[in-house]
């Protein structure tokens, strides 16, 4: 830390945020595999385009609404989509292999 209270208090702050954000990815990862084994029972694909840009199309609308950068939102659901997938496709496999 240093000397500068405001600071220490922004920072520690910030440090509650990320937990939060840490806590809320591992509340979606459970989803996902919850949704995994949905779509492995009525033989849906992981990757559902309609349903990624209407999800995209609401959260730029919503990061708008709260103030939040578009590029950010595009950055951080461009690598959340993607372990998403990964996370499916993986389940997917072993669910094949059984």
């Amino acid at each position: 830390m240093n000397d500068i209270p405001e600071l220490d208090k922004v920072r520690s702050d910030i440090s509650s945020v990320d937990r939060d954000i840490v806590d809320s990815l591992a509340k979606r990862d459970k989803l996902i595999k919850r949704v995994a084994v949905i779509k492995q029972v009525h033989d849906l694909k992981p990757h559902q385009p309609d349903r990624f840009a209407q999800m995209m199309k609401d959260l730029r609308e919503y990061g708008a609404s709260v103030g939040a950068e578009p590029q950010l939102i595009d950055d951080v659901w461009d690598v959340i989509h993607r372990h998403s997938m990964a996370l499916q496709k993986d389940l997917a496999s072993k669910a094949n292999k059984q």
